[in-house]
């Protein structure tokens, strides 16, 4: 396996902090340097991971690029908030009409959402999969992937996390030379992209998805976090064919389209996780479903 793709791959499988954070991102920046990439792609790329506190990538970053490089000039320390203001303008003027409300977005859902939130991991392996699709679910450091029959013979409110893209249920290499039912080279289908812009306040986000779906874009899911974020999942239909990925899901959703809005081009890889609706997250709210659509 390439640096490139070990350095894709690191950063779909970064732990939160407490789990070895501050470690895994000098891994993720040293795999970025043996890639030749500079060190804006690299702070981009890593811009969205989860625990990450101002600046601490940007040291990561130095101290990767110190020991291959003796001339190289350390990044400055960045401005907490890097959702510049170009973006800023080009937001504001998409969602310009938009009624701001989380239930304008839930009232859009095909399918119903007023029911029992504990029920929504249920109801969106149920909506978006077949019995047959076999998905990852659990925490960070889980790596079990079953189908989606077998999974729902059990409480999901538990686990936090899905890859929303199907895997193939067999094992694969993981960066770290590891063999493991949950990596990059284990994703079956193409199926989604899980598109995250956690650096925009909350209400512009809800407005954000509001307007994509009222202008055709092909949202699955749209789901709350629990946190500072929304979790839009794009249907973007790419099977097998990784070139279509490159050019659909990096080169127009995260390129064309979404650079301007503020999406996190780190959230552009195929084993992406996102949040499982209906588990509660300890010390803060529900992950829940604000949207699901299952006809597209």
């Amino acid at each position: 396996m390439s640096a490139l793709s070990k350095y894709q791959e690191a950063i779909t499988e970064c732990p939160c902090r407490g789990g070895g954070l501050h470690q895994y991102i000098l891994k993720i920046a040293s795999l970025g340097v043996l890639s030749e990439l500079t060190p804006d792609q690299i702070l981009a790329d890593c811009s969205g991971l989860d625990g990450l506190r101002p600046n601490e990538m940007e040291q990561a970053i130095n101290k990767a690029f110190k020991t291959v490089s003796s001339d190289y000039e350390p990044i400055a320390p960045r401005p907490i908030s890097r959702f510049a203001p170009k973006m800023v303008n080009a937001l504001d003027s998409f969602i310009s009409k938009i009624d701001d409300g989380v239930i304008e977005l839930m009232d859009m859902s095909p399918i119903s959402l007023h029911g029992d939130p504990d029920a929504d991991g249920d109801l969106t392996l149920r909506t978006l999969y077949k019995p047959t699709d076999s998905l990852f679910i659990g925490d960070v450091f889980d790596r079990d992937v079953k189908t989606v029959g077998e999974w729902l013979k059990q409480p999901l409110g538990k686990y936090p996390h899905i890859i929303p893209n199907p895997m193939t249920g067999d094992v694969g290499m993981t960066t770290e030379a590891k063999m493991s039912y949950r990596c990059e080279q284990t994703v079956k289908e193409l199926r989604y992209a899980v598109c995250e812009m956690d650096e925009v306040p909350l209400v512009k986000q809800v407005k954000f998805w509001i307007k994509c779906i009222s202008i055709g874009v092909p949202v699955s899911a749209v789901i709350h976090s629990g946190s500072k974020s929304l979790h839009g999942w794009v249907k973007v239909n790419c099977g097998s064919d990784g070139e279509k990925w490159e050019k659909d899901v990096r080169g127009w959703l995260f390129g064309e389209f979404g650079k301007a809005y503020g999406l996190d081009p780190a959230c552009s890889n195929r084993a992406r996780v996102s949040r499982l609706p209906g588990h509660q997250r300890e010390g803060k709210q529900q992950q829940r479903l604000l949207y699901l659509n299952g006809e597209i």
